[in-house]
């Protein structure tokens, strides 16, 4: 993701590895309910069972973490708008 934005809209997630809590998170059912009403499908999706991991592996560009979580790391939170939104 590029430096400098503030959101990111969720046709450019589906290419890239998302790293997600269980499915009973907030943060999981939220980004399943949102890929499935946008009819979209992850390429890759692997499930991590604390935030933190999923950050973690993303500050060392293992893909990127759908968290609610405040940021560690040094990461910057990206807000997730819909397909057809401008970020």
């Amino acid at each position: 993701m590029q430096a400098g934005r503030t959101s990111v809209r969720l046709t450019e997630l589906v290419d890239e590895d998302l790293l997600v809590l269980p499915p009973e998170q907030h943060a999981r059912r939220a980004i399943d309910g949102a890929l499935r009403d946008a009819g979209l499908a992850p390429r890759s999706q692997t499930e991590f069972g604390t935030p933190e991991v999923a950050q973690a592996l993303t500050a060392a560009g293992r893909g990127i973490a759908i968290v609610s979580d405040d940021p560690h790391f040094d990461l910057i939170p990206l807000r997730i708008t819909d397909p057809g939104a401008r970020s």
